[in-house]
């Protein structure tokens, strides 16, 4: 029995070591093959409603770890700005690395249609590619010390990504001969565990065997499918079940999955409420399989998505909880599905977009998948003379399986630990921010006058308090309507921001058209700072519905070195009557109070 055990962990060794081979692949977008110093590139988007034009929005920097955007309608824009440094010209490739993109259109130089080089995606025959590969590929020859600039417009209903790389045509035909070398590991290892079941299956008539290819293949041929193989390989001329496959393969393997662990953990005896669940989930399964040819790809997807990740917590409790209730031959399953949840959590965020595609997110779901089919297939296998010979060995797999579940608890309670604080840290700040203006609000506002106070008051250092109100903006609102009164606000708003020079100064939206400026400064620097905010103000022109628009402010000012007796709430009444006193001396002027604050 040792010996066995012995062997069969080998044998696992020796299959992880070609992922941890894969693992080593670097697919984050950058050059592949060229340096720094022989070619240079930037990258920069927009993001467009459908109905939008490119000059209603302005480019963005690309970051390098800003490749994943979601599933969205909306149109994205790329543009690569690339030079080549050298004294020769360089053949590249540029590889959009992401083969389930509808519509991906290349233009070289700009914009026009007449510029348009390339129209590719997988709405479109394979055989329309320049270059036949799974993925996204055109050459380009960068004459030296030229800058290139290419545009990459890109509308899908799957996730959208822009994972683009830059290759040296040789390092990129040698990365794709490694690349291949995985892709026949993974997927002939994937297809020789289906047949090897299959032939079981035909001899022992045990369902569980029957129902676990049926949910190996259709792994397999999702997984095919989301990289591009499939439409290479299998079906490059068939658009319609191209475009519907994956969605469909998502469907037939979580009813495998659910029929599989129906029979494996005999959940009829085992549990029957959780027999029952299973059987609602098979029932919605094969709706989701007929609604695949009916309901667009858009809603099925999303569904699917939600489905696979509901089943795989589904099938994870249901493996747990019959290992529980004493259910031995479970412990197999349960490691199996932790691995894949494990490793598949990485893919779910990248095509929601919270991570970024990588080498984790690309390759972890096979990678799980696979050793999740591995530890399945040994789970059958031992099903077989489970009595007879694997009882000691039961035993002891059992104890590090305990050992592994609790390093694993302990590992997402600190993970979810972390992500509730970030989670708590920006509900703080979005409830400390106006929504219009983007300022700080009225309620952050009092928090921070109270500790300003208190810290000016201990080390006897002056403060500034200005009350800043926006002239006759009653009859500006009602001159040009609420949404224009919007408008005014967000402009002043922003004027009085850039007018502050130093951190530590304070613009917060008081109420209404009323703003209000905390510095921590003398009344020469207090002149100074309100004189430069009105000034600024009454310079600020604003467009609106095709107008001009200007307005100017008021402002009252009081400078105060607080002592005990001082309160926030006098301070603000002080600023106010100074503020009052500017709007009944003419208004878009500066006032300060004068008396003493008390």
């Amino acid at each position: 029995m040792t010996l066995k055990m012995t062997s069969r962990w080998r044998l696992l060794l020796w299959f992880l070591v070609p992922v941890l081979v894969v693992c080593s692949i670097e697919v984050q977008a950058q050059l592949k093959g060229y340096t720094a110093e022989q070619l240079r590139y930037q990258l920069y988007y927009k993001v467009l409603d459908p109905a939008q034009t490119l000059s209603d929005s302005r480019w963005m920097r690309l970051e390098p770890n800003e490749n994943s955007f979601g599933f969205t309608d909306k149109i994205y824009v790329f543009k690569l700005n690339i030079v080549n440094l050298g004294q020769q010209t360089l053949p590249v490739l540029l590889e959009v690395a992401y083969p389930l993109l509808d519509h991906l259109d290349i233009y070289e130089g700009n914009l026009a249609p007449s510029s348009q080089r390339y129209s590719l995606g997988d709405k479109k025959p394979f055989s329309d590619r320049v270059i036949k590969n799974r993925n996204f590929v055109i050459p380009a020859d960068l004459e030296p010390n030229k800058t290139e600039i290419y545009f990459f417009r890109i509308q899908t209903t799957s996730a959208t990504q822009f994972p683009l790389n830059i290759w040296n045509p040789v390092d990129f035909h040698e990365r794709e001969k490694m690349l291949y070398g995985w892709y026949g590991l993974y997927f002939g290892t994937m297809l020789v565990m289906a047949m090897y079941n299959l032939f079981i299956y035909s001899s022992v008539r045990y369902s569980a065997y029957l129902w676990y290819v049926v949910y190996v293949l259709s792994m397999t041929l999702f997984q095919a499918a989301i990289e591009g193989l499939t439409f290479r390989y299998v079906w490059p001329q068939s658009l319609w079940w191209n475009s519907i496959s994956t969605s469909f393969f998502v469907c037939t393997m979580m009813a495998g999955v659910f029929l599989f662990q129906i029979h494996f953990l005999d959940l009829k005896n085992q549990s029957p409420n959780l027999f029952l669940l299973s059987k609602v989930a098979i029932a919605v399964s094969v709706i989701l399989i007929i609604s695949t040819f009916i309901v667009p790809y858009q809603y099925i997807i999303k569904v699917g998505a939600v489905l696979t990740t509901s089943s795989c917590i589904i099938a994870l409790f249901t493996g747990y909880w019959v290992w529980y209730k004493g259910y031995r031959q479970a412990r197999y399953f349960c490691l199996a599905w932790t691995v894949l949840v494990i490793v598949g959590f990485g893919t779910v965020m990248n095509y929601v977009g919270l991570l970024p595609r990588s080498v984790f997110t690309e390759y972890s779901t096979q990678i799980g998948s696979l050793i999740e089919v591995v530890l399945l297939s040994f789970a059958l296998a031992e099903y077989i003379n489970y009595e007879k010979s694997m009882r000691y060995e039961a035993q002891q797999h059992a104890l590090s399986l305990q050992k592994i579940h609790n390093e694993e608890l302990e590992t997402k309670v600190a993970q979810r630990t972390e992500e509730l604080e970030v989670l708590n840290r920006k509900l703080s700040d979005l409830s400390a921010t106006d929504q219009l203006t983007g300022l700080r609000n009225r309620r952050f506002l009092n928090t921070y006058l109270r500790e300003e106070l208190e810290r000016c008051q201990q080390y006897k250092r002056p403060m500034t308090l200005m009350m800043l109100d926006i002239d006759h903006f009653k009859q500006f609102n009602d001159a040009h309507g609420h949404l224009a009164g919007d408008a005014c606000l967000q402009a002043v708003a922003k004027c009085i921001s850039v007018s502050l020079r130093w951190p530590g100064d304070l613009v917060a939206r008081f109420g209404g058209e009323e703003f209000c400026v905390l510095c921590e400064t003398d009344s020469a620097g207090a002149v100074k700072v309100a004189e430069r905010i009105r000034g600024n103000v009454e310079q600020l022109e604003f467009r609106w519905q095709n107008q001009t628009m200007k307005v100017t402010i008021s402002l009252g000012v009081v400078v105060k070195t607080p002592d005990a007796g001082d309160s926030i709430e006098i301070l603000i009444s002080c600023a106010d009557d100074a503020l009052y006193k500017s709007k009944a001396a003419g208004r878009n002027q500066v006032t300060f109070y004068q008396a003493t604050c008390a």
